[in-house]
């Protein structure tokens, strides 16, 4: 299934001019993380958010280290933690993204200019580029040998890359009232309220998500789910 095109022209990035607070910046990158682990394709890049943070964590470290001979040292542990833990989730969110530029590689090297810029950094794109030149050439040197010169079957995946699956079902939640929403092509519009919980396709909610306007969220495990239950006898 061919993916739709990305809409790019109203969907505006970071204002560099904004001042954030950490409380503001972890908040971000809590939100940021979820949505780009559950979703199925790559989001637009937060590179302003994450340089951000980095700073934040490299200062605090640094004021960690200068007091690391007080007398008590159980706040700076409590402190270490925390820095851990952000380090942790910034990592972790910059790996899940390079995992999928190294899925769908090919797709997204095919993206318009415009449409690179705005999910990619320039680092991402350097790196998918290097990883389908090692890729190719891993496949040219040890198995293009061994096939049949009239055998075309290696070119094919190039013609028809594999790409993320929007039409996969995501639990979101609203951070806005949203109306007019087009879940189906025969359904009517319909609005999301705010900090309500769906489970929708991702399709149907693909640009509210790029336009940070909705959050994808782990759906509640089974426990949760027995817990409301029994609650609800009571």
């Amino acid at each position: 299934m061919d993916l739709p095109e990305m809409d790019v022209s109203g969907v505006a990035l970071d204002d560099s001019s904004t001042v954030y607070t950490t409380a503001q910046l972890l908040t971000d990158l809590k939100d940021i993380w979820r949505s780009e682990r559950l979703a199925p394709e790559l989001l637009p890049h937060k590179q302003e958010t994450v340089e951000m943070l980095l700073e934040q964590i490299g200062t605090v470290e640094s004021n960690l280290e200068k007091a690391k001979h007080v007398k008590d040292p159980f706040f700076l542990h409590c402190h270490k933690m925390e820095a851990n833990r952000v380090r942790y989730m910034l990592s972790n969110y910059l790996r899940c993204r390079l995992e999928k530029l190294e899925n769908y590689a090919l797709h997204y090297l095919q993206l318009s200019a415009a449409e690179r810029d705005f999910v990619m950094t320039t680092a991402e794109y350097k790196f998918l580029q290097r990883y389908q030149a090692d890729t190719e050439e891993l496949i040219e040197g040890s198995v293009r040998t061994f096939l049949p010169a009239n055998l075309a079957i290696l070119d094919k995946w190039k013609e028809a890359p594999l790409k993320p699956r929007l039409e996969s079902f995501v639990f979101v939640k609203p951070r806005e009232q949203i109306n007019g929403l087009i879940l189906g092509a025969s359904d009517a519009p319909v609005s999301l309220e705010q900090h309500s919980q769906y489970l929708l396709r991702y399709s149907a909610v693909r640009k509210p998500v790029m336009e940070n306007k909705v959050i994808l969220i782990s759906p509640i495990s089974s426990a949760s789910l027995q817990e409301i239950f029994l609650s609800s006898l009571f």
